[in-house]
């Protein structure tokens, strides 16, 4: 991973800049597993985010990715190098089993990086979403997403099967930028990353912060998924 990872920074020039807060810093030096929850920007970003995690805080990642996606040739590489859970969006109920099965599984140092926005971040991807919360009736999700121009609307599917699979962990709040918004694998080579900065700003959540209830945990996170927004829109235009 750590080569992979050095191998793009020296091709493209690439510089990864990280601030974690203090308390997140002393989280990730504990030898307690951790769930962390990340903005989705690119078909590179995975990988930088992976090694930071890897490399920098000697953590073992597991990440959470669709199926559909695994034609990436980024994603298709991270899958023979790390445990993860590929899942099958289309069957509910068996994408939370796998989520809850790779989560209840991590060892002390293990990390769940798992993506709540579902993909890469586009304009048509936002609207559609958009769309679907309408549709289905959540209408204040809608309003509160509509309030976030820089990210697509959370999913909480994914991020409750985790919190339910184990109790007590904290969790770590990932937002990232800097690399552009090329959401395919060809788009990186029409707008190639070259000699750009990936920061990244991470934030911790400690367990007993975690809502009990789901409802609860569906409002926190779009109070995350806000702040992440916010911290976006406040970084310089690269």
């Amino acid at each position: 991973m750590n080569g992979l990872a050095s191998a793009g920074r020296r091709a493209f020039s690439i510089d990864v800049r990280t601030e974690p807060s203090s308390e997140v810093s002393r989280a990730l030096e504990l030898d307690r597993p951790l769930i962390i929850l990340s903005r989705h920007a690119g078909p590179g970003d995975t990988i930088f985010l992976l090694d930071l995690l890897a490399s920098r805080f000697h953590r073992r990642p597991s990440v959470v990715f669709k199926e559909s996606i695994a034609i990436d040739p980024c994603v298709d590489i991270l899958a023979h190098r790390l445990p993860h859970a590929m899942l099958d969006t289309s069957d509910r109920d068996a994408a939370q089993t796998r989520i809850a099965q790779v989560t209840s599984q991590l060892g002390a140092r293990g990390a769940l990086l798992l993506f709540p926005e579902g993909g890469n971040f586009t304009d048509e991807r936002r609207r559609s979403a958009l769309g679907r919360l309408r549709r289905k009736g959540r209408r204040r999700s809608a309003a509160r997403a509509e309030a976030m121009p820089h990210v697509l609307p959370p999913q909480p599917t994914g991020t409750l099967a985790a919190l339910r699979a184990r109790k007590g962990f904290d969790v770590v709040f990932m937002a990232h930028t800097g690399l552009g918004l090329a959401a395919y694998p060809g788009q990186v080579w029409r707008d190639m990353p070259i000699g750009r900065t990936l920061h990244v700003r991470m934030w911790l959540e400690p367990s007993a912060h975690v809502p009990a209830t789901e409802d609860e945990q569906v409002e926190w996170l779009y109070d995350w998924w806000k702040r992440i927004d916010d911290w976006i829109e406040a970084q310089p235009v690269a």
